[in-house]
């Protein structure tokens, strides 16, 4: 199971990515290093994650975003 991930950056800066629960623990660490202005894309490895509802976490020195998917 991979979940594929693409946003974009308006300035090259220092993010965080994380998938979490509904409980707010963290679960799997996507990245947590500087990234290039523009589009960037990722693939996260869902292996050992349960089915159910997660939150992608994403957090920069800008502010923070959460986006909820669905592990089937």
């Amino acid at each position: 199971d991979v979940l594929n991930i693409a946003y974009e950056l308006y300035e090259t800066t220092a993010i965080k990515i994380s998938v979490i629960d509904l409980t707010g623990r963290t679960l799997i660490n996507v990245l947590n290093e500087s990234e290039a202005k523009g589009s960037n894309k990722h693939q996260v490895k869902l292996d050992g994650l349960a089915q159910g509802l997660y939150l992608l976490n994403f957090v920069t020195d800008k502010g923070s975003f959460s986006s909820k998917f669905v592990k089937q």
